[in-house]
């Protein structure tokens, strides 16, 4: 809990690590997010701005000898979390949706991300 590393290290702030994404000119409905980096000061006027976390101080299961004893636990239940939301949702592309893809690294993904409607499985 370094301020030096995550500012304001008491309170719930998501925008440590990602911002909304400004996307006035792109179609798509919902809330974008995109990752923030150390040396993104994007907004940085006004007393709600939060700097981004330093990313090097994370480590979530850290490694080595001293590495966290419940990391194959914690990712037991991330695989179950995963598996419980895919038996009682149903993940639909909207009707009429026609990706563009854009090339973003080594993995292909559309530009804009992909508008999905998700709803409650009958049997679930």
């Amino acid at each position: 809990r370094d301020p030096n590393n995550f500012p304001r290290p008491l309170e719930f702030l998501p925008e440590r690590w990602v911002r909304k994404k400004d996307n006035k000119n792109e179609e798509g409905a919902g809330i974008q997010w995109e990752e923030r980096y150390e040396d993104d000061n994007h907004g940085s006027t006004g007393e709600d701005f939060v700097p981004p976390a330093n990313r090097d101080a994370f480590v979530a299961f850290s490694a080595g000898a001293r590495n966290c004893l419940g990391q194959k636990l914690a990712i037991q239940e991330s695989v179950t979390l995963l598996a419980i939301l895919l038996r009682c949702l149903k993940f639909d592309i909207v009707p009429g949706y026609v990706p563009q893809p854009r090339k973003a690294g080594p993995i292909q993904r559309p530009h804009g991300g992909v508008p999905l409607i998700i709803q409650r499985r009958t049997s679930c």
